[in-house]
């Protein structure tokens, strides 16, 4: 409607007058304050390392399983962490293994700068619940299962010892909702520590939750052929689809 009005202006230099219609009619009223995107929060670890020199650190991507990870030596001992998503499942996947029994011990911690708090939820799991202002509220579950060793909580913290493996799961919810007529807020993110008290409990290792979640996230990924036609040969290639 002041389209044509405001290229008048700017074309006879009127900047001022052009840039204050501009701000009135094409420019939306939201309060930036509290409606942006933020980082949800901070999954921080803080390991206990076997004696000895770090080494042989590496880090590697594989595309055909979709799994992240990063391994390394302390000492005599290897490490290794294996990391992969499922959005399906909406939950994020760290495996954590070493060479030698008992070697895996780590303090996990989940915070936020502002409007969170977290509390352990015995006897494995931590939940950070806050909001960004009056419109969203979110959740945020981490659990640890382990093979052998311990787990203790206090506060925002998890105390990993002695483990040979741990599988860290982590997901998270809003009330956001693409709904104009209820202000955009949808159901209370609560619904998500539900999965993470009595689902994943089956998974009590990674080739269980490989299982679970995997296969949705795989299909895009790994060898495709494709066939000219009028060649004789078939050729392939690993990409991402």
């Amino acid at each position: 409607m002041h389209i044509e009005e405001i290229r008048r202006l700017i074309r006879e230099g009127r900047h001022d007058k052009a840039e204050k219609l501009c701000n009135q009619f094409l420019t939306c009223n939201a309060d930036y304050d509290q409606n942006k995107y933020q980082t949800l929060g901070d999954l921080n670890f803080a390991f206990r390392l076997p004696p000895g020199e770090v080494t042989d650190y590496r880090r590697w991507l594989d595309i055909g399983r979709a799994i992240a990870g990063v391994g390394f030596k302390s000492g005599d001992t290897s490490l290794r962490r294996e990391i992969f998503s499922s959005a399906p499942d909406k939950v994020l996947v760290q495996r954590i293994t070493g060479s030698k029994q008992r070697s895996v011990s780590f303090d996990l911690n989940l915070a936020r700068e502002e409007k969170s708090r977290t509390r352990f939820l015995a006897p494995d799991m931590l939940v950070m619940t806050g909001n960004t202002g009056p419109n969203l509220d979110y959740e945020v579950c981490v659990r640890v299962l382990t093979k052998g060793g311990t787990v203790k909580g206090e506060g925002d913290k998890l105390t990993v010892e002695g483990a040979n493996e741990a599988i860290v799961l982590l997901s998270a919810n809003t009330s956001y909702a693409i709904d104009y007529a209820k202000g955009y807020k949808g159901p209370d993110p609560a619904l998500v520590a539900l999965f993470f008290q009595y689902g994943a409990a089956i998974c009590s290792s990674l080739a269980a939750v490989r299982t679970v979640l995997c296969p949705p996230i795989c299909r895009g990924f790994g060898p495709m052929g494709t066939r000219l036609r009028g060649m004789a040969t078939t050729r392939s290639t690993s990409i991402s689809r």
